[in-house]
């Protein structure tokens, strides 16, 4: 499961911004446009109050190399940055890794392949790209390329080095990540959807009937980098990341005869 207390925000709705000292636990839970679950809140921003100087550490705890620093200088000192200083310096960073970004899609353009037995193919592809900065602070949700064509026999092999699913869904809705159970004292358990976490091969080949998933791929999960699927059946078939598709990380793949 989702461990509560990084799932959930410390404060409740509607409650006064919190205030911090440096020896108190304060989470926003999880930012995004979407709630992961019914009911969780999905917050774009974030307020906290600091109550004295100090140099204080914060990371995503979902995504630790994603860490910062927050300087917090006496009432009486002139060289604080302006709100304009940090804007300019945000969006000098933004801009190096946006660079960045659009050289991976360049890249993902380019499909690498190589002969299969009788005949067929075999065709790579990046699910996402990540370590796309010395310090991994750009990454880039998409399935390069975006759109492939194969033909009947051949085999797609995908890799990702940050966990992102193929999943194959003929029959909405999409999956969902976590369910909610009830807990007598504390936040609720937000429990994993065993068909979203745990791979699902029904069949040799896909069968565009039946529900086919990765699983959470990456260097640091059970299921490795790779995942493979062979294609026998003409048609243009739609997968998704089950993590990432409102944020439009989907594709297809497009067999035709041979």
């Amino acid at each position: 499961m989702w461990n509560p207390a990084q799932a959930w925000p410390t404060r409740q709705s509607g409650a006064p911004v919190e205030t911090y000292n440096g020896t108190t636990y304060v989470n926003l839970g999880h930012m995004r446009t979407h709630p992961v679950v019914a009911g969780m809140p999905a917050f774009r921003e974030f307020s906290l109050t600091f109550a004295k100087p100090g140099v204080y550490r914060y990371a995503c705890a979902l995504h630790p190399h994603m860490q910062g620093t927050i300087e917090v200088a006496s009432a009486d000192t002139v060289d604080v940055a302006s709100q304009a200083e940090i804007d300019r310096r945000a969006k000098a960073e933004t801009d190096h890794l946006l660079a960045l970004i659009e050289k991976a899609k360049d890249l993902g353009k380019t499909v690498r392949s190589q002969p299969g037995p009788n005949g067929t193919t075999f065709w790579f592809l990046r699910a996402g790209a990540f370590d796309l900065s010395a310090d991994m602070r750009g990454g880039l949700y998409e399935f390069l390329p975006k759109n492939l064509t194969v033909k009947t026999g051949d085999t797609v092999i995908w890799q990702s080095v940050e966990p992102h699913t193929i999943t194959f869904n003929p029959t909405p809705p999409e999956p969902v990540l976590f369910t909610v159970g009830p807990r007598p004292d504390g936040p609720p358990f937000v429990v994993r959807n065993e068909k979203v976490w745990q791979p699902s091969k029904p069949a040799s080949v896909y069968d565009p009937v039946q529900y086919f998933n990765s699983a959470p791929l990456g260097i640091i999960t059970p299921q490795g980098t790779n995942w493979a699927l062979t294609f026998d059946k003409p048609g243009v078939y739609e997968y998704i990341c089950a993590f990432h598709h409102p944020m439009g990380m989907k594709g297809t793949i497009t067999v035709v005869s041979r």
